[in-house]
């Protein structure tokens, strides 16, 4: 190991120690390298240098100076090679925010580290390494930061000696990355229009919330019990016969869209389960017989389902805002992380129960056959009219073989692999067919029913039993926590509206020829307090976060939330330009807060007009 070397990977050690630990079991990189002109190291790949073979820490300082990267903006570098334009953006642009880096060839990555030091970039506090990966495994990676990289400007570095040499894999990488931010674009799209209709669901949902049991009464309720996760993947047409075998042996859980088909064939699951917020999910239980199927529902789940249910139902919260306070408010019904589909939260129901092992049928995520769903599910089409015939080519883990799937289904796919290594169950996938999902064992459905269901167990009593045991929310302590917090929300909006008005005066002051400043500056004395009233109160500016993200992202975007007093500055243009997102954030408050009261004074009608 040369110094350089040693540096690096103790900065490495210090912060990301996997890839630490990777450098140091690798044998040392058997690359030729060149020395340049000017006498520093450079390289070729396929006859070509991948930096200069004059001078290519001058070149790299010239490319990235003609990228006019600013301070707070996201990079992401698409080839890393000895890594001297990385040095080069370090030097002219501090301040970055996220910084992903991207090679696919370990040996190059490796070699850089060897002979150049890098620590002022490896101790960058967000960085992100995605080294030797396929350019699927790149979308993975930065799936769980894409919506912190649309809170500011991201450029797309591209290295080009990096991108000459193994151009394929970055016009692939190039698309994983773009399918990223759009995906995290549409994210944030989706809760700002959207997030009123979740706030919305789990007031409207509040009556059935305070009278059913939670899934906290199911904890450990079977465990050693095998749970089968029903879901409405196409392969369930050739396997869904063996599903009567399994009853009174195994915890069946049907996603709601497999729920026509599975009632279809005369079976009654255990368990039901929804978590979508639309309405439209309702199509899946119109005309269903229910009647003998609990419904376990999320608290944001359409109220068009939960309400209309003439079944059993028990109900479950997560650990976001809103249903956290109301699981709080109603005795704790119990929390469990629902996961990005409602297969996703069947698998944390099963966990939750206890069950092993845990059976994927129907699992395909994929489009087996050109289709995306089972018969007689009210979401079967083709594939190609699916996510505008957008599709992605991935292995399975089950044949080995390509097949079709769609972006969203990927991302499940790898969420899946997630849930199970962190679950430390036994799980099998019995699907037969599909993308398969990594850490499970394949099996036929045939084989997991003979192998896991050959004893009885009492299924459908238990759960009856459990469900008579547990004791309703009291609905006097839910009403006065209700109260509570509609008067803390008529505050805010007080507050927010005055702030709005001091706002208003203080443009209306900087309009004039000969503004006078000291006013300007007695005003903001008197928005100070305000904003700490309403910035003092965390948990109702979580549940307002849809009203008020865009806003947040824009002042993040503009360089972050900074003192006020220093902004002030004696020019009109720049303070109606820095009130713009305080302006806007504060009229979003108002915005939540109108919908907050209204919902809080609907929910108590609804509490006091049941019967407890």
């Amino acid at each position: 190991m040369t110094d350089c070397f040693a540096d690096n990977l103790a900065v490495l050690q210090a912060r990301y120690k996997q890839l630490a630990q990777r450098l140091q079991t690798r044998r040392l990189p058997a690359l030729k390298i060149e020395a340049s002109r000017c006498g520093k190291p450079t390289i070729q790949r396929n006859g070509k240098f991948l930096h200069s073979a004059y001078d290519p820490a001058a070149e790299a300082a010239a490319f990235v100076r003609a990228q006019n990267i600013q301070a707070r903006e996201n990079v992401i570098v698409l080839g890393f090679a000895l890594g001297y334009h990385l040095a080069a953006l370090f030097r002219q642009a501090c301040a970055l925010n996220t910084v992903v880096v991207i090679e696919p060839d370990w040996d190059l990555f490796h070699q850089a580290l060897l002979l150049n030091d890098f620590r002022p970039f490896l101790a960058h506090p967000d960085i992100i390494f995605c080294v030797g990966m396929e350019p699927l495994e790149v979308m993975d990676c930065l799936s769980s930061r894409a919506v912190a990289l649309m809170a500011s400007r991201t450029v797309l570095l591209e290295h080009p000696g990096s991108v000459q040499a193994a151009p394929a894999y970055f016009a692939e990488v190039r698309q994983r990355v773009l399918d990223s931010l759009r995906t995290a674009a549409a994210s944030v799209a989706t809760v700002n229009k959207l997030g009123q209709l979740m706030l919305e669901n789990v007031f409207g949902n509040l009556p059935a919330i305070v009278g059913s049991p939670g899934i906290r009464a199911l904890r450990g309720a079977f465990a050693a019990v095998p749970a089968f996760i029903i879901s409405a993947g196409p392969s369930l047409d050739k396997n869904i016969h063996e599903l009567p075998a399994a009853a009174e042996r195994a915890v069946l859980l049907c996603t709601d869209t497999a729920f026509p088909r599975v009632r279809g064939a005369g079976i009654a699951p255990s368990f039901v389960l929804t978590m979508d917020y639309q309405a439209e999910s309702a199509r899946h239980f119109a005309g269903v017989d229910s009647e003998r199927v609990p419904l376990l529902f999320d608290m944001e789940a359409s109220p068009a389902v939960v309400t209309a249910y003439t079944g059993a139902r028990f109900v479950s919260a997560t650990s976001a805002p809103l249903p956290f306070w109301i699981n709080s408010l109603c005795g704790d019904k119990g929390i469990v992380d629902k996961g990005l589909s409602v297969a996703h939260f069947a698998f944390a129901v099963a966990t939750a129960m206890g069950c092993e092992p845990i059976i994927f049928i129907g699992q395909d995520l994929a489009f087996t056959g050109g289709v995306t769903h089972a018969g007689g599910t009210r979401s079967r089409r083709p594939s190609d009219r699916y996510d505008n015939g957008r599709l992605l080519q991935v292995r399975s883990e089950l044949t080995g073989e390509s097949c079709e799937t769609s972006m969203d289904m990927y991302i499940y796919l790898r969420h899946f692999e997630k849930l199970v290594a962190a679950s430390r169950r036994r799980c099998i996938n019995a699907t037969e067919g599909g993308a398969g999902i990594r850490g499970t064992t394949a099996a036929t459905a045939a084989e997991a029913v003979a192998a896991y269901c050959a004893k009885p167990v009492p299924v459908r009593e238990r759960i009856e039993a459990l469900r008579q045991a547990a004791a309703p929310a009291d609905r006097a302590l839910v009403r006065a926590g209700l109260a509570q917090i509609r008067d803390l929300v008529g505050r805010l909006r007080r507050a927010s509206g005055e702030i709005i008005g001091l706002f208003d005066e203080m443009l209306r002051l900087t309009s004039r020829p000969a503004p006078d400043w000291q006013q300007v500056a007695r005003l903001w004395e008197k928005v100070k307090p305000l904003s700490r009233l309403i910035s003092g109160e965390e948990l109702l500016l979580r549940m307002m976060h849809p009203f008020i993200m865009e806003s947040m992202m824009g002042i993040e975007h503009e360089g972050g939330v900074r003192a006020r007093e220093e902004r002030l500055a004696p020019d009109p243009a720049a303070l109606a330009a820095d009130l713009k997102h305080d302006y806007a954030l504060q009229q979003g408050v108002q915005r939540a807060a109108a919908v907050l009261e209204a919902c809080l004074e609907k929910a108590d009608e609804q509490l006091q007009g049941e019967r407890p």
